[in-house]
């Protein structure tokens, strides 16, 4: 017995060992498409945010003030050395000014290029010619002369009062621009319209001639003054030329010139070039005359 109890005692417990994990069990399903749950996000965002649109504190700060209601140049102090002036010529150009092709045009004229000579105009330019020692115009060229006049006539009845309009606008838009660059132009210059008024004097044109009289000069008789004859006689038949030959535009010959306070037929030799500028039917509008004296010894 006591054997058996020590054999008993003797023998070991016995170590139960953990089974090896097998991980996770795959089972078959059926696939799904994804994408269902972003979409659904998606439209929840998007309902969210439409929901912020419409709302009115939301959609004041959206909306941008009227324009009456911002302050205007005049108004704002000019505590940071801000010229205000400025921006007051600033503000009315882009307000007041946007369309500048509106300016008012006297409906009552006709453009300078339809512009034809009456019988009495003629007359009235042959005695001023002669009172300052010009050539006379002979039969020959009066009778082109009426021929342009007959050939503009023509046209001029196809042409709407709106149209008419708008020549004379294009006009005054061409005499700025040949204003604007003969103001920066150095060489004399004098621009005449097709009616021989005279449009504008550069300063160097000005301090040459000893000009006085207000612009524009409608009167003829002050250019007469200062044009020696031969200058006269080029300028008449240039001005015929550019009517009768399309590409005619631009001349140059020797004139003498003198001073509107000079009273003796006493001229100063020079150099003359003589462009002309056309409208939209191709008739010459406006006359751009650059003179240089010659070197005094």
């Amino acid at each position: 017995m006591e054997s058996n109890t020590l054999q008993t005692q003797s023998t070991p417990f016995a170590v139960t060992t953990p089974p090896k994990s097998k991980g996770f069990d795959c089972i078959e399903a059926p696939t799904q498409k994804r994408g269902a749950g972003k979409k659904r996000k998606v439209q929840e965002s998007t309902d969210s945010g439409s929901q912020e649109i419409q709302s009115p504190t939301h959609l004041d700060s959206l909306v941008s003030p009227p324009l009456d209601t911002i302050p205007s140049p005049g108004d704002i102090t000019s505590s940071d050395g801000i010229d205000c002036g400025s921006l007051d010529d600033l503000w009315a150009l882009l307000i007041d000014n946007q369309d500048q092709t509106s300016a008012p045009v006297d409906d009552n004229e006709e453009p300078p290029s339809l512009h034809i000579k009456s019988n009495e105009e003629l007359a009235r330019s042959q005695a001023l010619m002669a009172s300052k020692g010009h050539y006379l115009i002979d039969s020959k060229i009066i009778d082109k002369w009426r021929e342009i006049a007959k050939k503009v006539a023509e046209v001029s009845k196809f042409i709407t009062p709106q149209q008419k309009t708008q020549m004379k606008i294009d006009f005054k838009n061409q005499l700025n621009l040949y204003r604007g660059m003969a103001e920066l132009n150095d060489v004399p210059t004098t621009l005449m319209d097709r009616t021989s008024k005279i449009q504008y004097l550069n300063t160097s044109m000005i301090d040459l001639l000893g000009w006085t009289v207000p612009l524009p000069c409608p009167d003829k008789i002050h250019m007469l003054h200062i044009m020696s004859p031969t200058w006269g006689a080029s300028m008449a038949k240039f001005t015929q030329r550019s009517y009768l030959e399309a590409s005619h535009d631009v001349v140059t010959f020797r004139a003498g010139f003198r001073r509107l306070d000079c009273q003796e037929m006493v001229y100063k030799d020079c150099s003359v070039m003589a462009s002309v500028k056309r409208d939209i039917f191709g008739f010459p509008q406006l006359f751009v005359i650059q003179m240089i004296p010659d070197p005094q010894e």
